[in-house]
């Protein structure tokens, strides 16, 4: 009687320990996707906020450089009379802030011309000719509070007034 016995069990059927494993197999295998999507998330993200810093670096820019030679003062403010503290300003792009700063420096306008002579090489001022009579530095700084830390894009330029 034992002998005839036989277990009979639907074999169409799936247990929940198989489910299981499947799940758990299909979960290690989305990971490493999942993390590459999250990543390229975060890095297009980041890419925009310096085409946006750019861009507001460049515009800033191009209105400093559009002001009278004699509107740009040395340090890190500029005052209009019509429309009051024309830098530093801040913009707001989507959900991040942009800080946009200036330093406006007097620059001499020489350049140093390295030369050998007996004792070596030496470097020397000159005078650059023409007529520039007046030179300014300008640093334009765009930063931004990024994904892990601060962020900043600079902007360098030289503003010369030939007509003094």
């Amino acid at each position: 009687m034992i002998k005839n016995f036989k277990l009979r069990y639907n074999k169409i059927g799936i247990s929940l320990v198989e489910i299981l494993i499947a799940i758990s197999i299909a979960a290690f295998a989305f990971l490493p996707i999942i993390k590459i999507f999250t990543s390229s998330t975060r890095n297009s993200q980041q890419i925009s906020n310096y085409a946006i810093a750019r861009e507001l670096a460049a515009k800033s820019m191009d209105e400093i450089l559009s002001l009278d030679f004699d509107q740009l003062k040395d340090g890190t403010i500029i005052k209009l009379p019509a429309i009051g503290v024309f830098f530093p300003k801040t913009e707001k792009k989507g959900k991040v802030t942009f800080n946009i700063s200036i330093n406006i420096e007097s620059k001499n306008p020489t350049f140093k011309v390295r030369h050998k002579n007996l004792s070596g090489f030496v470097s020397a001022p000159i005078a650059i000719p023409g007529s520039v009579k007046d030179l300014k530095k300008i640093d334009v700084r765009v930063g931004w509070d990024g994904i892990s830390s601060v962020q900043e894009y600079k902007l360098q330029a030289l503003k010369a007034d030939l007509y003094r």
